[in-house]
């Protein structure tokens, strides 16, 4: 599920964790919304920030923690100081420090673990470290799941995900497939439309290894101990990644069905320039279902509706159905992913 190199990180990122207030997902400057990094940024300002509490990270250390460049860094604190979003004090010569000029928690904030920025994840057979909108997506699901004031799950759906980080509705569903493909988070329940809510679960038995493996010391040969590779784990490892390219070789056999279909719309004009009138309307509603404007909300829903229906009419004259854009998937229950909806293995793998 992960190629560990935990042990090896710093001793600082072993258990380091940032507060990110929701605020700050809404949070603009200029007119325009944070980036990623920026919000990543000044959720560790805040995170340090109080009364008398400074953060004192120097631009190494939140690339470091954060896994971005020192340029990134700097441009960000220049940006945050001229906004009047941060303040600065440079009575320490040896590092100066930060703080939220407004730091304000009340509204809640999710917890985003330092190691999620460096880790290795094995996503249907390849080692890929998650995008900062995945992070952003598992940990608000991971915050959620780990409450223990909650029910230990996460019910939302993908338009609600939307709203609270600030992200389109493609990065969401391409972070939610992520995140399910590589067996992090499980779905028991689906949502029959992106307005309607699922359940989300995490993987907690990963999580509980993955966080296990960072605190343990280095083994008697030298390795780090979440390094050393036994007979049992090696061939655990190779089921894993030979299951994964089973269910990554049906994937894309059926996707290639569908893959001709797709670039006939993509280079058709008229297709291509509703579909681009369509795609921001689902943030759109969503801020103004948040908003309680339900008049912009009706006017918006209708627009997206009529823009559905004649994309459907331009389809049908290119001939396209759109059971032609489904990928004919050998099994219904998983869609050749291996895991069915309830988060456990499907049936389907073969027995070898």
């Amino acid at each position: 599920m992960y190629q560990s190199k935990a042990a090896q990180l710093n001793t600082s990122l072993k258990g380091g964790f940032c507060r990110r207030p929701y605020t700050l997902f809404k949070k603009t400057i200029d007119g325009k919304n944070l980036t990623r990094v920026e919000n990543i940024i000044f959720s560790a300002i805040s995170s340090f920030s109080g009364e008398d509490a400074r953060c004192k990270l120097s631009y190494s250390g939140f690339s470091e923690r954060y896994n971005v460049s020192r340029a990134s860094v700097a441009r960000t604190i220049r940006k945050g100081k001229a906004a009047g979003l941060i303040e600065q004090d440079k009575s320490n010569r040896a590092c100066a420090s930060y703080r939220m000029a407004e730091n304000d928690m009340t509204g809640g904030y999710i917890i985003t673990e330092d190691y999620l920025y460096h880790v290795l994840f094995s996503v249907c057979g390849q080692a890929r470290k998650l995008t900062r909108a995945t992070v952003d997506v598992l940990s608000l699901i991971k915050t959620h799941c780990d409450n223990k004031n909650g029910d230990g799950c996460f019910t939302g759906s993908v338009r609600s995900i939307m709203t609270i980080l600030h992200l389109s509705k493609r990065t969401v569903q391409q972070a939610l497939k992520l995140l399910l493909n590589a067996d992090l988070i499980f779905r028991p329940h689906k949502g029959i439309n992106n307005r309607s809510k699922s359940e989300f679960h995490i993987n907690k038995t990963f999580f509980r290894k993955f966080e296990n493996a960072m605190r343990k010391k280095p083994a008697a040969n030298g390795k780090p101990a979440s390094e050393v590779r036994t007979p049992r784990f090696v061939a655990e490892a190779d089921a894993r990644a030979d299951r994964e390219r089973f269910y990554a070789q049906r994937r894309s056999q059926a996707e290639a069905k569908v893959k001709p279909f797709r670039i006939a719309l993509d280079t058709d004009p008229i297709y291509h320039n509703l579909e681009a009138q369509r795609r921001p309307l689902s943030f759109l509603i969503a801020k103004a279902d948040v908003a309680g404007d339900a008049a912009q909300s009706k006017e918006l829903t209708a627009k997206e509706q009529d823009l559905t229906k004649r994309m459907l009419q331009r389809m049908k004259e290119l001939g396209i159905s759109p059971e032609d854009l489904q990928p004919p998937y050998r099994c219904k229950l998983c869609n050749d992913t291996g895991t069915r909806p309830d988060g456990f293995r499907c049936t389907c793998y073969p027995l070898r």
